[in-house]
């Protein structure tokens, strides 16, 4: 079983939303919903072959990722942006897979984690 820390580190949230628990719900809100919208927008780019649009994306979602402290997600991201850079797609489906995999767990974790904070909140 993966430890939270290995999925993401929550505490950046706190330090990106510090005054306290709402603006943390808020922060998660926005990068979870701005993480679906720009890995589906990734997802379509790669099927049409967009080497520009694949390498923005990619650095997008690997900039966020990794400033939100979930460096699992990042990682695949960043190795994508580098393939298209370099003017090459191979391997991209495999790097999207993995993001988007990290991504489910990482989402998943910070789902439970803000119901938590909205118990504590409204408890």
């Amino acid at each position: 079983m993966e430890s939270p820390a290995s999925i993401v580190r929550v505490e950046r949230f706190r330090e990106l939303a510090p005054s306290g628990n709402a603006a943390v719900l808020q922060l998660v809100e926005l990068f979870l919903g701005q993480m679906r919208e720009q890995l589906e927008k990734l997802r379509e780019a790669i099927g049409r072959e967009s080497l520009p649009d694949v390498e923005l994306l990619a650095h997008r979602l690997a900039g966020t990722s990794a400033t939100c402290g979930a460096d699992s997600v990042s990682r695949p991201l960043v190795e994508l942006e580098r393939a298209a850079k370099s003017g090459t797609l191979a391997g991209a489906a495999q790097h999207l897979a993995a993001a988007v995999t990290a991504f489910a767990r990482t989402e998943d974790f910070l789902l439970g984690y803000v119901a938590g904070l909205s118990e504590r909140q409204h408890g």
